[in-house]
């Protein structure tokens, strides 16, 4: 028969309590030391899914989105690509770029009348502001946005060879001005 000494266990209870209190309060008041000290990073708001930001060949920062599509020699958007500027309008009214400009730049590809160096500039100046307007209909300021037409000159597949290469180069960039 085991014999305990109630007193004693009793004693020793109640010192392993005071023990174990002891080192959860110390946890606690060094854990709030600690969140004290460090910086808590803001909440941003996440980009939307189909636009990231990349940097360009002079190192500017531009958006980088899914390909927003014009009708051959025109101005004029593809049907169906709302979500897309939806998202855009999104990024660019989004805490991440409060304050910032935005260059609008337009481009054409060197096919049919597009290799007049005069047509090709007026067509890629009225893409980019094709697109300032409907960036403006979703609540961009005007005074944020600065359209260009670059034209042919600044080609991302040179020499295409296919109606899908040449569409590639009929295109818009849209630069953070920093």
């Amino acid at each position: 028969m085991v014999y305990i000494d109630l007193l004693k266990y009793r004693d020793f209870m109640v010192s392993s309590l005071l023990v174990e209190a002891f080192v959860v309060l110390a946890i606690v008041v060094l854990s709030k030391k600690i969140q004290r000290g460090r910086k808590v990073p803001s909440q941003k708001k996440r980009l939307p899914s189909s636009v990231s930001i990349g940097r360009n060949k002079e190192g500017k920062r531009f958006l980088n989105f899914k390909s927003l599509r014009f009708v051959g020699d025109a101005s004029a958007l593809i049907p169906g690509q709302e979500s897309v500027l939806d998202e855009i309008a999104e990024t660019i009214l989004s805490p991440d770029f409060s304050g910032r400009n935005f260059k609008i730049i337009g481009h054409t590809c060197f096919t049919g009348r597009l290799c007049d160096e005069e047509f090709s500039r007026k067509l890629s100046l009225e893409r980019a502001e094709t697109i300032a307007a409907e960036l403006f209909k979703r609540k961009v300021p005007k005074k944020r946005v600065h359209c260009i037409g670059k034209g042919y000159t600044d080609p991302v597949v040179k020499n295409p060879l296919t109606n899908e290469q040449a569409a590639m180069n009929r295109r818009v960039e849209i630069v953070v001005d920093e």
